[in-house]
């Protein structure tokens, strides 16, 4: 059994933002935005596997990660508004 906890949960959405944008990006050649990416995927990755989390760095990784997710979401909101991209979804994205 899974327990959603909010670091799972955001680092769920970034991951799944990053990768759809990653995709995006390279079908309509714009460049890449930089972001910490790497950097909160390796202090996320040592903060899973840590037996006990306490609050302080389970707040801190949580500010990282909705910080991420922010300007994740930027950028795809600046990706689909630009007018020559025409952005289209699947049913499952």
């Amino acid at each position: 059994m899974r327990y959603p906890t909010g670091v799972k949960l955001f680092w769920e959405c970034c991951e799944w933002l990053h990768a759809l944008t990653l995709k995006t990006r390279k079908e309509l050649n714009v460049r890449l935005l930089r972001s910490k990416y790497n950097e909160v995927e390796k202090e996320r990755l040592t903060y899973a596997k840590q037996i006990r989390h306490s609050t302080a760095t389970a707040r801190k990784i949580l500010h990282r990660l909705i910080h991420l997710l922010k300007k994740l979401i930027g950028y795809w909101d600046w990706l689909c508004k630009e007018p020559a991209n025409a952005i289209a979804l699947t049913a499952e994205q």
